[in-house]
């Protein structure tokens, strides 16, 4: 005989439909739920008082609404569910299709290369991703500009890169959406020795990336303004220069008076360059500098989003200096030492929350 939780006993199957409708209609009357389970409402009630004891569930005022550890039970019933269809598939095969994709938890994540960025890969390095039912497919770009031109054409399930080209791209009528900040801060102006200070930088040359299209750009505008100078601007690309290039050939550079950059380039700079000075620092907590994004019409149902944010919270959260499994990996990662790492997560703040326009 099958050994079933859903066909032979239907308690499991009951709390599947029950979770499964107040998933989809919060506002759902006892009454309702009953009627469209095809069980009595005294039924449900019972059921109700058993999953809000078990904090799968909350009530609130007008809805009912699913904890963090009744999204986890949620998916991992649907899952249950899906693995007896199969046993069963020559006389469900209509029910396996509606939960077969449930097995498909592929996520393809497209980011930038920043420290602020790097929750994804943290995310398999700290093994926080055996807690979540999920496999990661991570393609990294140069910069914010070239993520989003291959964001919707290689369909792209999340995106983490800078808020400006995020704006940028959504305002030229991309449809994207923007749900979440991934971190703050990471951003500094630094120069050559005969420069002492912003206002010095009159009528320099200041070497930026992806002018009119980044953080880094919209920061040094910003700056230019309050402060009323006049600077030259060139752009990464207008040297052929890429960020990786700079450690071997900003000596070369003889036409620059000053960069501004981001973690942790930055810190690595500064580090093989002790001549130059760090003149301006971005305060983290006045800016944001990374986000996730997602497309509008987005292959995650609701909860699978929920868990994903869920996921990269608890990574962030790790993101401490005194986490040597975090300088590992990072270090590992951009392929430069630990204390480069240390000396560039102190000017980052790691603050993973949902998106507030």
């Amino acid at each position: 005989m099958l050994d079933s939780n859903f066909l032979d006993s239907t308690k499991k199957l009951k709390e599947l439909k029950i979770i499964e409708n107040i998933n989809n209609n919060p506002q759902q009357t006892q009454q309702e739920l009953a009627e469209d389970i095809n069980i009595s409402k005294g039924m449900v009630n019972r059921y109700l008082k058993d999953l809000i004891s078990r904090d799968l569930i909350k009530e609130l005022k007008s809805k009912k609404q699913l904890t963090t550890s009744g999204k986890k039970y949620f998916h991992n019933l649907r899952l249950d569910y899906y693995q007896e269809l199969l046993i069963l598939d020559k006389d469900l095969k209509n029910e396996i299709s509606k939960y077969g994709s449930l097995v498909k938890n592929k996520v393809k994540i497209a980011a930038i290369k920043s420290a602020g960025s790097f929750l994804p890969q943290l995310v398999y390095d700290l093994n926080i991703i055996d807690n979540y039912p999920f496999d990661l497919d991570i393609t990294y770009f140069a910069n914010g500009y070239e993520l989003m031109e291959n964001f919707q054409s290689e369909k792209f399930d999340l995106g983490f890169l800078g808020v400006v080209p995020a704006f940028l791209w959504k305002s030229t009528g991309s449809e994207i959406e923007i749900i979440a900040e991934a971190n703050r801060g990471g951003h500094a102006v630094i120069s050559r020795k005969e420069i002492s200070s912003i206002k010095d930088l009159n009528n320099k040359t200041v070497l930026v990336p992806r002018k009119n299209e980044s953080v880094s750009d919209n920061l040094l505008k910003k700056l230019v303004r309050e402060t009323n100078i006049e600077i030259n601007r060139v752009d990464f690309k207008d040297l052929n220069l890429a960020v990786d290039d700079l450690k071997n050939k900003f000596n070369e550079l003889e036409q620059i008076d000053a960069l501004l950059l981001w973690e942790p380039y930055l810190s690595q700079i500064l580090n093989f360059y002790p001549e130059l000075k760090l003149i301006h620092e971005f305060e983290a907590d006045q800016y944001t500098s990374n986000v996730m994004i997602v497309p509008e019409n987005n292959n995650l149902d609701r909860i699978h989003l929920d868990l994903i944010e869920e996921m990269f919270k608890d990574a962030a959260e790790n993101i401490v200096i005194e986490n040597e499994k975090v300088l590992s990996s990072m270090s590992k990662f951009f392929k430069m030492e630990k204390d480069i790492i240390k000396n560039s997560l102190k000017r980052i703040e790691f603050k993973y929350q949902k998106w507030e326009e």
